[in-house]
């Protein structure tokens, strides 16, 4: 194995990105214990939309990587851009739950809900995150915009049913 690390460290500085692939997926299957060996092979399917491996090989991930927390973010990551976001979610939440105490968590969940457009579900866990990292001031900041955003939008789903009911009575 050391030889090969040495061979793909080899490929990748020469730019032969194919062949580096093809050496960490070899090297990843003689050492299942290394995950920075087998995250790899999740971003290939990721990237290349192959939902169902994807999902097979995050869950064999989980599995062998239950208590490593920067893999189990980066297969949550990984699950997004293969489009599974509902898994990726429940991964995070898990993840939230099971660490309340670490920003980034809540940051990310965040991020990953607003990210498809569930805002809404999204202002608790950066609320969660700044409460966790009150020095965080691009987080505050945006936190505060997003709030701000939320109100108005709501002001205006009442102004206009009013409107609607004054256009329906008239």
């Amino acid at each position: 194995p050391a030889v090969l690390r040495q061979q793909r460290a080899c490929l990748e500085s020469e730019s032969r990105v194919v062949e580096a692939a093809a050496l960490t997926d070899r090297l990843a299957t003689e050492d299942r214990s290394d995950a920075d060996l087998r995250l790899p092979a999740l971003r290939r399917l990721a990237s290349r939309g192959e939902l169902e491996p994807a999902r097979a090989l995050a869950r064999e991930l989980i599995a062998d990587f239950p208590d490593d927390l920067g893999t189990l973010q980066g297969i949550a990551a990984q699950l997004q851009t293969a489009g599974a976001l509902d898994d990726a979610l429940e991964l995070l939440r898990r993840l939230a739950e099971e660490c309340p105490q670490n920003p980034q968590l809540h940051h990310s969940l965040g991020r990953m809900l607003e990210d498809h457009g569930r805002r809404d579900e999204a202002l608790e866990p950066y609320r969660r995150a700044l409460e966790l990292e009150p020095q965080n001031q691009p987080l505050k900041q945006y936190l505060d915009f997003l709030e701000e955003r939320e109100s108005l939008e709501q002001r205006w789903a009442v102004d206009f049913e009013s409107l609607q009911t004054l256009a329906a009575d008239a």
